[in-house]
C-alpha cells in the first residue's frame, strides 16, 4: 500500500507544479487559462495513455490497450486533475 500512496502523492504533486506552471506561462504569453487548459493540459495527460495503448496493441493486448485507454483517462480526470484542483481552491 506504501508504493500505491507514494505513486498517488507523486501524482498530485506533479500535477498541481503542471497546473501552477501552465497558469504562469499563460499569463507570461497573454493566454487565457482556460485555452492553456484546454490544450497543453489535455495533450500532457492524454499522451502518456495513448502511447502505453499503442504499445500494447502492437504486442497483441488489444484488451489491454482498451482498458488503459478507460481507465487512464478516468483516473487522470477524477484524480489527477480533480484533487490537485480542490486542493488549490
Amino acid at each position: 500500500y506504501l508504493s500505491t500512496f507514494s505513486c498517488l502523492v507523486w501524482l498530485i504533486m506533479g500535477c498541481c507544479v503542471m497546473v501552477y506552471s501552465l497558469e504562469n506561462l499563460a499569463a507570461l504569453m497573454g493566454i487565457p487559462d482556460a485555452i492553456m487548459g484546454v490544450t497543453v493540459s489535455a495533450a500532457g495527460t492524454s499522451l502518456p495513455a495513448y502511447i502505453s495503448s499503442r504499445i500494447a496493441a502492437e504486442r497483441g493486448f488489444g484488451n489491454q490497450a482498451v482498458a488503459s485507454v478507460f481507465g487512464s483517462n478516468t483516473f487522470n480526470i477524477c484524480v489527477g486533475l480533480g484533487l490537485p484542483w480542490v486542493i488549490y481552491t
